[in-house]
Order: C-alpha cells, then sequence, then structure tokens
C-alpha cells in the first residue's frame, strides 16, 4: 500500500538521474529510513489544469496495481496545483550501463537477467496490460534482481492506440507500419496485444549478448519495406534473415532460436514471454535463487562512472 508522501525536508536530493519530456527523475535521501529513493518529478508545463498528465496518471495507476519482485515499486506520490512527484525505489543501474563486455563475457549473468525480464513481462501481460516502451534504459537492476520500470507508455491490451512516442528501435513491423501510415498524414490506429513486447525483447537481447557497449544499428526504414514486401507471406520469412549481420557474433543455437522465435514477422507466430521462459536457453536457469551479477565489482564501478 502506498502513502501520500509531502514534507520534502524528509528527503535531500543527492543527484539527477535523467531528463526526458516527462520531466526530471532524482536520486535522493529518505532522511527518515536512510535508504536512497527515487523521486520522478512531473513536468508542470504537460499537465492539464488538473496537475496531472494522461501519461502520469497511467503510469501512477499501472504501478499501484502491479505487484512483482520484477518490477519497480512505487513508494507514495505528492501531488499539488500543477505539480506531481512519484517516490520510487532506487536501483543500482539500468541495463544500458552494463550491456557490453560485463554482460556478453557472462552467459550464465545474461541468462539470469533476461530470464527475469521475461518473468515481469509475462505477468504485466497476464495483467492485459502491454508496456510499449522497454529498452534497456527501463529495466533496471537492484541487488542482482531485475526491475522494469517506465509504464508511462502501458496501456491495457486489446485496446486501439497510435504508435506516438515508441521508440524506432525497439518497435515491430506491424507499429513500423502504422507509422508509415502517419507520415502520409492518414489516421494510423492498431489495435495492442501481448506480442509487441516480445519483439522489443528480442532487439534487447542481441545487444545484452554482444561484446560490445554500443547501441546495435537497425535501418527501420529497410525493416519497414522489407515487411511491406513480404506481409501477405509473413510464415515464410523468418525475422532473423534481415538481422544476419547482428547475429553474426551468435553461435549458440538455442540462442538463435530463442530469439528467431520473438523476432517473427507474423504476429501469430512470435514468441509469448511464456514460450521464452520454456525455451532451451534458459533451461535451469533459477532467477529464485540469488545469482552475484555483481561479482566483478570493479569494473560495475567502472562502467557506471562513463
Amino acid at each position: 500500500m502506498t502513502e501520500r508522501i509531502c514534507l520534502h525536508s524528509r528527503f535531500t536530493l543527492l543527484s539527477k538521474l535523467g531528463k526526458g519530456t516527462y520531466g526530471v527523475v532524482f536520486k535522493a535521501m529518505d532522511n527518515v529510513t536512510q535508504q536512497c529513493i527515487v523521486i520522478k518529478k512531473y513536468n508542470s508545463e504537460n499537465m492539464d489544469g488538473i496537475g496531472i498528465t494522461s501519461s502520469a496518471l497511467r503510469e501512477i495507476c499501472l504501478l499501484r496495481q502491479l505487484n512483482h519482485r520484477n518490477i519497480v515499486k512505487i513508494l507514495g506520490v505528492c501531488s499539488g496545483k500543477n505539480e506531481l512527484e512519484l517516490f520510487m525505489e532506487y536501483c543500482d543501474c539500468n541495463l544500458r550501463q552494463i550491456i557490453g563486455g560485463y554482460l556478453g563475457n557472462d552467459i550464465i549473468r545474461t541468462k539470469y537477467i533476461f530470464k527475469q525480464i521475461m518473468e515481469g513481462l509475462l505477468y504485466i501481460h497476464e495483467n492485459n496490460i502491454v508496456h510499449r516502451d522497454l529498452k534497456p534504459e527501463n529495466i533496471l537492476l537492484k541487488n542482482g534482481v531485475v526491475k522494469i520500470c517506465d509504464f508511462g507508455m502501458a496501456k491495457y491490451s486489446f485496446k486501439t492506440s497510435t504508435p506516438n512516442g515508441m521508440l524506432l528501435q525497439y518497435a515491430p513491423p506491424e507499429i513500423l507500419q502504422v507509422m508509415s501510415s502517419n507520415d502520409q498524414n492518414k489516421e494510423a490506429i492498431y489495435v495492442l496485444s501481448d506480442k509487441i513486447d516480445p519483439w522489443s525483447c528480442g532487439i534487447i537481447l542481441i545487444e545484452m549478448t554482444q561484446k560490445s557497449s554500443s547501441n546495435i544499428q537497425i535501418d527501420c526504414k529497410k525493416l519497414y519495406r522489407e515487411s511491406e514486401q513480404i506481409k501477405s507471406n509473413y510464415l515464410d520469412h523468418p525475422i532473423s534473415k534481415f538481422f544476419s549481420e547482428q547475429l553474426s557474433h551468435i553461435k549458440d543455437k538455442d540462442l538463435l532460436v530463442l530469439i528467431s522465435g520473438l523476432l517473427r514477422y507474423s504476429t501469430t507466430l512470435r514468441w509469448t514471454c511464456k514460450d521464452a521462459i520454456n525455451c532451451n536457453w534458459l533451461e535451469g536457469i533459477d532467477t529464485s535463487k540469488p545469482y552475484n551479477i555483481y561479482n566483478n565489482v570493479n569494473f560495475l564501478k567502472q562502467q557506471l562512472s562513463d
């Protein structure tokens, strides 16, 4: 149960963690509990006159509803005239900060993290919610436990929506097609389904298995054109052909099967989170038992300081 927190004297701001169109995120110290927390301060310019944006309202309502070890925990909310702050648990880092050699050189660590992502996402989907904004920056880690965050774009599945706001790098072909319709000044909507997020996770998994920390480069226009050309015959075209360059470093057949399952053109054939959790590549990975993903502490500190 969250509580309303409005006594700012209780908190000491320590640093700015990020900034976006939504507002600013701070790391703060709770002077009562002596624990670090996160304060997400929404931009007052985006308020609609009643002190809250639709995305902020969505995020708060969904975080209150969802209760899972792999979803960031909401601690409280503070609201006033044209002011809204969300208080959440503090995490060590996000996935983007440790992609590269730190993950790429330890396949067990990579499996342990990815399976947790799938378990958290499965819970989200079982509650009929689609996240729609999965990327390494929105996957946090706290003592080795994955915490999925940023639900500002999340919506209930099987409703219609526009594609606005989704990062092209992690968007599936069906979303790219709708975005192209938008470019042509058409009213473009699509039906939300739980097959959108698995595609994003397929891209994330490719990045997690790299030796380099750089983002994989995806020619979204080319992907759109190719998907348009074969959309009447998706079943005969596994997406792995498009990603041949990005997958060239992967020799593990079970891993290739998993990535190919997540990156299917056809939403009918695209794997669900449950399919991924039960795949051969993740067999034997028990996320209920602690695994020290930070065994190289000095390297982690170096990664976070860069």
